[in-house]
């Protein structure tokens, strides 16, 4: 607090970030992330083309609320959804049992960044199921969003106090918190066509490598 009152300017990367810092108001940017990796178009499938893959990566903790996702994927009854989950944390032993009572979850565990971005590619869509009810989502910004949505691939999320408005236009938001909500949205995305998800993907990619590139955010 006391190195505060040297600082000309601040960046921020939520509004409420404010509440913290009072002495940032009226001299502060809000600067939620930036695009630094445009993985390359390819091919590359997760399954085979009867599946519909949902794939979350990332960290396994808690906060995640990535065992939520779990439940509520098991939930959901088609024969030929495929949850996908890759990276390390508090989960992992939840994960691994429940993928021993329902095979269409499989477990990866950690794998580097260049197998991430591939797989991301190949999935049916991706999920980011950290929930609202996550004090940390107010002072905080997902940077999975912007990795996510520069993929090509439709991204499932719960609407947060950390992601500005303009982004919900460009990923499925689940109403509500509970994990029926959860699983009734991940239903309704794996059911649309691939045209469908191919089209509105595209429009989040443009949205991402038009307004949040590093030029772009360097140049506000």
């Amino acid at each position: 607090n006391s190195l505060y009152s040297h600082i000309d300017k601040f960046i921020l990367l939520t509004k409420q970030m404010e509440e913290r810092i009072p002495l940032s108001i009226g001299k502060n940017l809000i600067l939620e992330g930036i695009c630094t990796t445009i993985p390359e178009d390819n091919n590359i499938r997760l399954s085979n083309d009867n599946d519909k893959t949902l794939l979350y990566t990332g960290s396994l903790d808690n906060h995640t609320c990535v065992c939520d996702l779990v439940d509520a994927f098991m939930m959901t009854k088609n024969k030929d959804y495929r949850l996908i989950i890759c990276g390390s944390g508090e989960g992992e032993g939840y994960i691994n049992k429940m993928s021993k009572l329902d095979s269409r979850i499989i477990f990866r565990g950690f794998l580097s960044r260049n197998e991430v971005l591939e797989m991301q590619q190949g999935a049916t869509a991706l999920i980011n199921p950290r929930k609202p009810t996550i004090a940390l989502t107010k002072y905080s910004f997902p940077s999975k969003t912007i990795e996510y949505m520069v993929s090509g691939t439709p991204l499932i999320g719960y609407k947060l106090d950390g992601i500005p408005q303009e982004y919900y236009e460009h990923f499925y938001s689940i109403d509500g918190v509970s994990n029926e909500a959860l699983s009734q949205m991940i239903e309704s995305v794996l059911n649309k066509s691939q045209e469908e998800l191919n089209m509105f993907a595209e429009k989040a990619r443009q949205f991402i490598l038009q307004n949040k590139s590093s030029k772009s955010q360097v140049h506000r």
